[in-house]
């Protein structure tokens, strides 16, 4: 494991309420933390890098994390980023 990641964790179904296209659940694939940030992390093929429903999630959780990180930093709390990583196909 990168001595930078403290903690990561792959989410159950319900953990997160993030929806997209009229009500369907988006589910990140890993959350990653570290020091200093929470990463919501997607892996997709590179040959559904450009799918719509991939770039809706990627929407939907670029949204989610700038109002999880506005809200941190009212709060004392970690910045939140997406990463969308492409694959090997």
């Amino acid at each position: 494991m990168d001595n930078e990641v403290k903690n990561w964790l792959r989410p159950n179904p319900l953990q997160f309420n993030i929806f997209y296209n009229n009500g369907r659940r988006y589910e990140p694939d890993f959350v990653v933390e570290t020091d200093n940030t929470i990463y919501l992390v997607e892996v997709k093929a590179r040959n559904m890098m450009k799918d719509p429903d991939v770039l809706a999630k990627k929407e939907r959780a670029l949204q989610y994390c700038k109002i999880a990180t506005d809200y941190g930093k009212a709060n004392n709390f970690k910045e939140w980023k997406y990463l969308f990583i492409p694959a090997a196909e």
